[in-house]
């Protein structure tokens, strides 16, 4: 488990910090948005900038509880925020978005 100011620290880089919580998101945001959108998405814009933030937002709802019991398994007592949130599910979506362009792109 890293923590909040090992990363503070620049022990862990984000997106080894925040990537223990991506699997926490991989799901919403395909139960939200095609793999396709944000290929399209992330082509455009790496961050993902070109999602309106209350939408990241609204996809975070709820993920708070999940990430602070990961968080308790490992002993860990960092609190989360919400920009936490929207930094994981991101990172998520960058995953998923480059998977599915190396998957279709050497078509």
């Amino acid at each position: 488990m890293i923590t909040r100011s090992q990363y503070l620290a620049k022990e862990f880089t984000f997106s080894e910090y925040f990537g223990q919580y991506v699997h926490m998101f991989r799901g919403r945001i395909l139960n939200r948005w095609s793999a396709a959108y944000l290929a399209k998405k992330y082509k455009e814009d790496k961050q993902f900038n070109n999602i309106p933030l209350n939408d990241w937002g609204t996809l975070c709802l709820g993920a708070e509880r999940a990430m602070l019991e990961f968080n308790a398994q490992h002993n860990c007592k960092d609190g989360i925020s919400k920009s936490d949130m929207v930094c994981a599910a991101k990172l998520a979506a960058q995953q998923i978005a480059r998977d599915f362009l190396d998957a279709t792109e050497g078509d």
